[in-house]
């Protein structure tokens, strides 16, 4: 089958509660949530690996999956998506202060 969904990969401790949260709030918020979650997974990606902040890698698709990569390549799914991406962020820092 092709593979579908969003996973979400931390590498420092301080990201792996952050990769959990966003991933949570990712698959289930929005229009039309991402239902496939393929879950958080410890890899050493550059962009994983600040050390003094929370930093993850969000995959939210795949472009071997034509459904998945023509849903989106539209703006208005890239907007939503962005949306609902910055509203976790945000409400992952209030659940920290």
């Amino acid at each position: 089958g092709r593979s579908s969904g969003a996973s979400i990969y931390w590498y420092q401790p301080q990201s792996q509660n952050f990769a959990a949260f966003m991933l949570d709030y990712f698959s289930t918020q929005g229009n039309r949530p991402i239902l496939n979650n393929k879950g958080v997974i410890w890899r050493s990606f550059a962009l994983a690996r600040p050390s003094t902040t929370p930093a993850v890698l969000l995959e939210v698709g795949f472009m071997t999956n034509p459904p998945e990569i023509t849903d989106l390549a539209r703006p208005a799914r890239q907007q939503e998506l962005a949306g609902v991406l910055a509203d976790g962020i945000a409400q992952w820092i209030v659940s920290k202060v």
